[in-house]
């Protein structure tokens, strides 16, 4: 599971446990629900065009959600985002880190977990 790229997945047929992330406002940190905040997303090296991966919440990238709402962007020079590889909202399409420009590929919506019917 460390190292695994973090993809877009249809939810059809996708357990939950793989689907829900907890999002950790204070430090950044985007975690899987089913790690208990142990494996989040994490990038090597944290740079332009670096593939997101599953790593170890102490390797985790430090999100800042207030930048741009709506985006998950990195404070570095230049600002860099979690991106969806190429736009494309596909089964398997990977996310990377890449400078922010405020297209669609980059806006992500943060549903609360206590709203289970978003995964319906």
């Amino acid at each position: 599971m460390l190292g695994s790229s973090v993809v877009i997945k249809n939810k059809k047929g996708l357990a939950p446990r793989y689907a829900f992330w907890d999002v950790d406002f204070d430090s950044g940190v985007i975690s899987l629900n089913s790690s208990g905040g142990g494996i989040a997303i994490g990038a090597t090296p944290i740079a332009a065009e670096s593939y997101a991966k599953l790593a170890l919440r102490q390797d985790a990238i430090h999100f800042d959600f207030f930048l741009h709402p709506g985006y998950l962007m990195v404070d570095v020079n230049p600002p860099l985002c979690l991106d969806v590889k190429d736009r494309r909202i596909a089964d398997g399409t990977p996310t990377w880190l890449y400078p922010y420009n405020g297209s669609p590929a980059q806006q992500w919506n943060l549903i609360p977990l206590r709203n289970l019917n978003a995964f319906e």
